[in-house]
């Protein structure tokens, strides 16, 4: 088995972090070697003078094989924004040529399961020009879709399918954040129905991994 895959979410709180940790997590479990990268962060810590990312640091917990911090996360970005206005208050220059050259190296790597996750949704900026879905298209991976469950659901995730569709990138499966109402699980029912790709389950809204989740589609 190997396989690519690139992560997203619908909107800035979607579980993409712990979806992605799930899904290394399982295939660990399975005897497979893993890696995940996190190329653009924002809203880091700093510790110890770095900028660090908690959901890089979970990928590079959960991953099986050991990558360099800049490896996994080549832009920290401080500020809790948009990442191109979190670029332009770091003075930093970002690029989808740029952030795939820095992950060339991980990616060249003979693992079974490499993940790629994006950052706040998949229209979200990276500069004047290019979006998260620039980098997606420079990997040409399959996606993963990680849907928040709120009153805008439906709304958001057509949205999405849309533009993944236009940027010829194919669906491989969608994940859900935990039904928490009558509302969420008939939203959910309803997108199973016009999402043409498999719903491989949920993640709960708190946080950490899911025995939720059925991978099969994806090969996993």
């Amino acid at each position: 088995m190997k396989q690519r895959f690139f992560i997203a979410g619908t909107d800035v709180d979607s579980p993409v972090n712990d979806f992605s940790c799930a899904l290394i997590e399982q295939a660990n479990q399975k005897g497979f070697t893993t890696l995940g990268l996190k190329p653009v962060a924002t809203g880091c810590r700093e510790v110890d003078g770095e900028l660090l990312s908690p959901d890089a640091q979970k990928l590079m917990t959960c991953s099986s094989i050991e990558l360099s911090y800049p490896q996994v996360n080549p832009f920290s970005l401080a500020a809790n924004t948009s990442p191109n206005i979190a670029a332009d208050m770091a003075d930093v220059r970002m690029s989808a040529d740029r952030i795939k050259a820095y992950m060339s190296g991980a990616l060249m790597r003979s693992v079974n399961l490499a993940l790629v996750e994006g950052v706040s949704g998949w229209r979200a900026p990276i500069n004047d020009r290019e979006s998260m879905a620039s980098v997606a298209q420079s990997l040409g991976f399959p996606v993963i879709l990680v849907v928040t469950l709120n009153g805008n659901t439906i709304n958001q995730t057509l949205l999405t399918l849309e533009a993944i569709r236009r940027d010829g990138l194919s669906l491989a499966g969608w994940v859900v954040s935990q039904a928490q109402c009558d509302m969420d699980k008939r939203s959910v029912e309803w997108l199973r129905r016009v999402v043409p790709a498999p719903l491989l389950g949920s993640i709960p809204s708190e946080g950490g991994g899911s025995d939720e989740l059925d991978l099969t589609p994806l090969g996993v």
